[in-house]
């Protein structure tokens, strides 16, 4: 099973294919335009992800700090 990290970082990679797929197509300005709305959407999510898992491992750290003491 996949995290969702990674669903993430593979849904990035696709829409990289399709822009690279859509290159030399005559309407890929109109497809950029909206490929460029939900790229930036998975961009926004992943960095939430990945705020939320430094939080969690910090959180950790300290625990394993404070335990020590």
């Amino acid at each position: 099973m996949r995290t969702e990290k990674e669903r993430l970082l593979s849904a990035l990679t696709q829409i990289n294919n399709v822009i690279e797929l859509t290159r030399d197509n005559q309407d890929k300005d109109f497809i950029l335009e909206h490929l460029n709305s939900v790229e930036t959407e998975l961009h926004r999510q992943l960095y939430q992800l990945i705020c939320h898992e430094r939080e969690r491992i910090q959180g950790s750290n300290q625990q394993h700090i404070n335990a020590s003491e």
